[in-house]
C-alpha cells in the first residue's frame, strides 16, 4: 500500500468512526464530502497542463488552463500531482480543506523545468529620459512594465553614467501584452539607499513576443518622499546579506526602490509618497545550515521590523544514511513555524524522480511515487532538505498570494518587479543531505 493509499485509507476510517460515535450520541450524520475545482500552476500564473491530480482513488488531468475537478472528496484531503515529462516528478498537498486550490509544485518554481516556449519573452529598451541622459552622479533610474491585464514581470536600475536601459519582460499568456511602461528617479546616498524622489511617468505600450520594444523612459515631474524607520536583521546565527524595497503603484507592479547588501540595524526608508500605505521591506540571510527570506508589507506603527527566520534543524535521518524505503522516518523541527515542503530529488548525473510533500507535519515518510508509475530507483543516491515558511497551513499555501513571493525570488535576480506582497511572510530553504536508497 502506497503512500498515498494509506492516507486515504485513514481519512476514510476517521470518517466513519466519527459516524458510529454519532450515531451512539443520538443518530447518524452522514460523512461530508466536497467537489473540489482547483487550478495547477507555475511561477507567473503559467497553467500547467496534463499534470496528472490523484485523490483518494480518484484520478484526472490538469486542462490547458491548468484546472482540474475531483468530486466526492471527504476534508481534509491529501492531493498527489505527478508527470513524467520533461523530468519525472510528483509532488503531495496532505491536509488540504479548501474547495478552490491553486497549487504550484515544486515542478513549477523554476523557469528551466518548465517546457521551452512556456513563456512568452521579449527585449524593451530605450533611451533614459532626455532630462537625465546620462544619468547623474547620485541618481538612480527604476524602469518596469505592469501588464494591463494580466501580469508582465520586468525591470532595469540604470545607475550613474548610464544613458539607457534594457530588460527582458516575460509573461505567462499567449499573444501580445499589452503594458504601462514605468520609469521612477531617484536621488540616493552613497549606500544606494532612496533620499528622495525626482520624477515618475508612465508611457503605455504593446509588447510582442520576440519583437522589441524600443521606447525612450518618460520623463515626469517631482514627487513626495516620505520617510520610515525600518529595521532588518536575520536570526541568531544568520548573517543579513540583502534588503529589497519595493513601492507599489498597482495591484500588478511593484517597483523595486532599493536592492543591496544591508548591515542591518535601524535605517530611515524614503518611500515614494504614492506608496506610503502598501510598500514592502524584504529581508535576505544566510546561515550555516541555509538561507531566508522574511517580509512585511505595510509600515507598523512607526516603520518596518522584519527579521529573517532560522531554518529548521533535519533530526533525522543522519547526512549520508543508507537503506532508505519509503518507511524511513524524515524528521525537520523549528524554523519559521508554518506549513513545510520536504523535499527527495537524485544527486546530479542520476535517474530517479523528485518527490515533494508539503505538509503541517515535523515527521514524515517519502510518498511512495510507485503509486503514480515513477517508482525510485533501487540503491539511488538522493538529496533532501526542507522548505519552510511562515504560512500557518496547507491551505494557505495553496493560495495565489503565496504564488506572488515565488514569483518574486524566481526573478530578484533579473531586477524584480511583478505583482510583490500581499501579507507578511517567511520562505526558509534548508541545506541538503545526502542518503542512500535500499537496493
Amino acid at each position: 500500500m502506497g503512500w498515498s493509499d494509506r492516507t486515504s485509507s485513514w481519512l476514510h476510517a476517521g470518517t466513519a468512526l466519527t459516524v458510529l460515535l454519532v450515531a451512539a450520541c443520538g443518530g447518524p450524520l452522514p460523512a461530508t464530502t466536497v467537489t473540489v475545482e482547483g487550478r495547477v500552476q507555475a511561477v507567473a500564473g503559467l497553467p500547467m497542463a496534463g499534470v496528472v491530480v490523484r485523490s483518494q482513488g480518484k484520478t484526472t488531468v490538469t486542462g490547458a488552463d491548468g484546472g482540474f475537478t475531483l468530486a466526492g472528496l471527504t476534508t481534509p484531503y491529501a492531493v498527489s500531482l505527478s508527470a513524467d515529462a520533461p523530468n519525472p516528478w510528483m509532488h503531495v498537498f496532505d491536509g488540504l480543506t479548501t474547495t478552490e486550490p491553486s497549487l504550484i509544485p515544486y515542478a513549477g518554481y523554476f523557469l528551466p523545468l518548465l517546457p521551452a516556449g512556456a513563456y512568452q519573452r521579449t527585449q524593451v529598451y530605450g533611451p533614459v529620459p532626455a532630462d537625465a541622459n546620462p544619468i547623474p552622479a547620485s541618481q538612480r533610474l527604476v524602469v518596469c512594465v505592469e501588464g494591463l491585464t494580466f501580469d508582465v514581470l520586468g525591470c532595469a536600475t540604470v545607475t550613474s553614467g548610464a544613458t539607457s536601459y534594457a530588460f527582458e519582460a516575460v509573461w505567462a499568456v499567449p499573444g501580445n501584452a499589452p503594458v504601462r511602461l514605468h520609469a521612477l528617479r531617484m536621488q540616493v546616498d552613497v549606500n544606494g539607499r532612496p533620499t528622495g524622489y525626482l520624477s515618475h511617468a508612465t508611457q503605455d505600450l504593446t509588447l510582442t513576443p520576440g519583437v522589441d520594444a524600443v521606447q525612450a523612459a518618460p520623463a515626469g515631474l517631482p514627487i513626495f518622499g516620505i520617510g520610515l524607520q525600518a529595521t532588518v536583521g536575520a536570526a541568531g546565527g544568520g548573517t543579513l546579506v540583502g534588503a529589497v524595497v519595493a513601492a507599489r503603484v498597482s495591484p500588478r507592479l511593484s517597483l523595486p526602490v532599493f536592492q543591496g547588501p544591508a548591515a542591518g540595524g535601524a535605517v530611515e526608508l524614503v518611500v515614494p509618497s504614492f506608496a506610503i500605505d502598501d510598500c514592502s521591506v524584504l529581508a535576505l540571510a544566510t546561515f550555516p545550515g541555509g538561507s531566508s527570506f522574511a517580509w512585511q508589507v505595510g509600515a507598523v506603527l512607526d516603520g518596518f521590523a522584519v527579521v529573517a527566520p532560522a531554518p529548521p534543524q533535519l533530526l533525522a535521518p543522519p547526512d549520508a544514511a543508507t537503506g532508505v524505503t519509503t518507511e524511513t522516518g524524515f524528521e525537520a523541527v523549528g524554523g519559521p513555524g508554518g506549513a513545510r515542503t520536504f523535499r527527495w530529488s537524485p544527486e546530479v548525473g542520476q535517474d530517479g524522480p523528485v518527490v515533494a510533500l508539503t505538509t503541517p507535519d515535523e515527521s514524515v515518510t517519502i510518498p511512495d511515487p510507485a503509486d503514480v508509475g515513477l517508482p525510485l530507483p533501487a540503491g539511488g543516491a538522493y538529496l533532501w532538505n526542507v522548505i519552510a515558511t511562515a504560512v500557518a497551513d496547507v491551505d494557505a499555501l495553496a493560495q495565489p498570494a503565496f504564488g506572488e513571493f515565488l514569483r518574486f525570488v524566481s526573478l530578484v535576480g533579473e531586477g524584480g518587479g511583478g505583482p510583490g506582497f500581499t501579507q507578511d511572510g517567511a520562505y526558509v530553504l534548508r541545506a541538503t543531505r545526502a542518503f542512500t536508497l535500499a537496493p
